[in-house]
C-alpha cells in the first residue's frame, strides 16, 4: 500500500512534510482562534525565509549585510545577474538557507501545527528523496514498476523529472484498464496487464474493495481492516514470471518496484535472472501477516541479500491508527559492489 501513494500511507515528499501524531483530536476554539486571527504561519515564513510577498523574490533579513550590499548596489563576484529566476544577485533562494535558520523555522512550524496533532520532518526522511537519489547516482534508464495499480508510482516518477523507460504490471483487468488511459501518449511508459509469480499458469485473483489490497493472496480471516474485505467480484487472471520477458537482456540500468499486496517474494521467486541485471529494488515489506501465506519482511529481505542486495532505508509506511504499529514500510536496496 504504500509504495502505490494511495490512501492507505502513501508517501509524498514536499520540503516540510506533515504526519498526524494523534488520532480524532479536537481542536479547540483557542487554537482556531489563534490561526484566524493571529499571524499566518505562511506570513511568519515569508518573514523568516526573506521573500517578498508579492514578487516571489527573495528579500534580505532588516540589518543585515546582505541589504547593506543591496543599497550600495554591490554584487558578489560569483553571484549571477537577476534573470529568468528572478533570484537576487545578492541573497540566495531559501534552500540556501543556513542551518540556524532552518531549525527555527522547523521549531516555528512545530509549535504552529503541533496542537493539531502534526508533526514536521524533513524531505530527505522519505521514500522519495531516498528514489531520486538512486536514480540520479546509479543512472537508471529502466522502471520495473510490478503492482502499478492505476499508475501512481509512475505518475510520480514523471512529475519527479523521470524520463526513462517505464514498464508497468498490473494484475486486476478494472485497474489495467485505467492503467492504459494513464500511460495514453507516453511512448516510453508500457503496460502489461497479467500476474507475475514464481512459474507461469493462471489463479484467482483476490479483489477487495479498495484495488489497493487487490493481491493473489486471500486476506487474512480475522483482518480488521475495511479496506482489506473482499468485492463480490472474483476473476481469474494470467500469470508469467518476470523472467520471461527479458526486460534487462540489454543490461540497462534498472531498478525493480514490488508492490503485489503479500506477493513480493513469490514474484522475486520468478526473477531470479531478471534481479542479476537489476541495479536497485524498491519493495513493501510487512511486518505482520496481512494475507494468507505472505512472506513478512524478514524472508523478503534475507532473499534480496542473498541475491546481492544490501538495504539502505526504510520509511515509515502504514501504521495502525489505534495500536500505533508500523503494519508495513518500504525498503530500497541497492546492489552490494563490496
Amino acid at each position: 500500500m504504500p509504495l502505490s501513494s494511495g490512501a492507505h500511507g502513501g508517501e509524498r515528499c514536499v520540503p516540510l512534510r506533515m504526519r498526524s501524531s494523534r488520532e480524532n483530536s479536537g481542536v479547540d476554539d483557542s487554537l482556531v482562534s489563534h490561526f484566524k486571527h493571529g499571524p499566518t504561519l505562511v506570513t511568519l515564513l515569508r518573514s523568516a525565509t526573506g521573500r517578498d510577498r508579492g514578487s516571489g523574490r527573495p528579500r534580505a533579513p532588516v540589518g543585515s549585510r546582505a541589504v547593506a550590499a543591496q543599497r550600495s548596489g554591490v554584487r558578489r563576484a560569483s553571484s549571477p545577474g537577476v534573470g529568468r529566476t528572478g533570484v537576487s544577485p545578492v541573497i540566495r533562494p531559501t534552500s540556501g538557507l543556513s542551518t540556524a535558520r532552518k531549525t527555527w523555522l522547523r521549531g516555528l512550524a512545530s509549535k504552529s501545527f503541533g496542537p493539531l496533532g502534526l508533526q514536521i520532518e524533513p524531505a530527505y526522511h522519505g521514500l522519495a528523496a531516498h528514489r531520486r537519489a538512486s536514480l540520479a547516482n546509479l543512472g537508471i534508464t529502466r522502471v520495473v514498476d510490478v503492482g502499478a495499480n492505476v499508475g501512481q508510482y509512475a505518475g510520480a516518477l514523471r512529475r519527479a523529472g523521470y524520463a526513462g523507460d517505464i514498464v508497468s504490471f498490473e494484475a486486476n483487468p478494472a485497474a489495467a484498464r485505467r492503467l492504459q488511459l494513464a500511460a495514453a501518449g507516453d511512448r516510453r511508459w508500457r503496460i502489461e496487464s497479467m500476474a507475475l509469480g514464481p512459474e507461469p499458469g493462471s489463479t484467482k485473483l483476490h479483489v477487495t474493495v479498495d484495488s489497493l489490497s487487490t493481491s493473489l493472496l486471500a486476506p487474512t480471516a480475522d483482518t480488521q481492516y475495511a479496506f482489506m474485505i473482499e468485492a463480490p467480484e472474483s476473476v481469474v487472471v494470467e500469470v508469467r514470471t518476470l523472467d520471461s520477458f527479458l526486460l534487462t537482456k540489454d543490461k540497462a540500468p534498472t531498478l525493480l518496484k514490488l508492490d503485489v499486496q503479500g506477493y513480493e517474494l513469490e514474484v522475486l521467486r520468478g526473477a531470479s535472472k531478471t534481479l542479476e541485471e537489476v541495479a536497485a529494488v524498491e519493495c513493501e515489506l510487512s511486518l505482520v501477516p496481512l494475507y494468507e501465506g505472505q512472506a513478512l519482511i524478514e524472508d523478503v529481505v534475507g532473499h534480496l541479500r542473498a541475491a546481492g542486495f544490501r538495504p539502505v532505508c526504510f520509511p515509515r509506511g502504514f501504521t495502525d491508527p489505534t495500536s500505533h504499529e508500523v503494519i508495513q514500510v518500504d525498503g530500497l536496496f541497492l546492489r552490494d559492489e563490496g
